[in-house]
């Protein structure tokens, strides 16, 4: 992913810095736990339709859209793994009158850091004790490596 028809900046890991305005990235949430889903919503704000729209992660292309005459708000839902962890953000393409392409600059970045991971998730529910009983636990196992040092 991530190949466009025109050349592209190397010092640019995305090619994207265009002249358009920016549109805005918003996240359903910004920590989220495995197997969750987080909403990617691009907000496009023009005077002519968007003709697409990219999503990305860590300045790299994660999925595109055809855009819509009818349309400002593009979603995208994310199905979270442990290696969604990154900045997000999104951008547009126009299609000008001598039909050549016009590209925005990117949003501002949104972070999404991924809390726990399958295994921890899974130990948590076998777990006998109560979420009270799990913390006294921790205070004492901390105590327990103070105590040691």
């Amino acid at each position: 992913m991530g190949a466009t028809d025109s050349p592209t900046d190397s010092s640019d890991p995305f090619p994207f810095p265009g002249a358009l305005p920016a549109p805005t990235l918003y996240l359903s949430q910004t920590s989220a736990q495995v197997g969750s889903s987080v909403q990617l919503q691009c907000s496009v704000f023009s005077r002519v339709p968007a003709t697409r729209i990219v999503f990305c992660k860590d300045g790299e292309e994660l999925l595109s859209q055809t855009g819509s005459e009818e349309k400002v708000t593009y979603d995208y839902d994310d199905k979270v793994s442990k290696s969604s962890t990154g900045d997000y953000a999104c951008g547009y393409e126009i299609k000008d009158s001598n039909n050549r392409m016009n590209r925005s600059q990117l949003s501002s970045a949104q972070h999404l850091s991924v809390t726990g991971k399958e295994g921890e998730r899974q130990s948590q529910y076998n777990c006998p004790c109560s979420g009270k009983e799990r913390i006294h636990m921790q205070i004492a196992k901390q105590h327990m490596q103070i105590s040691k040092g």
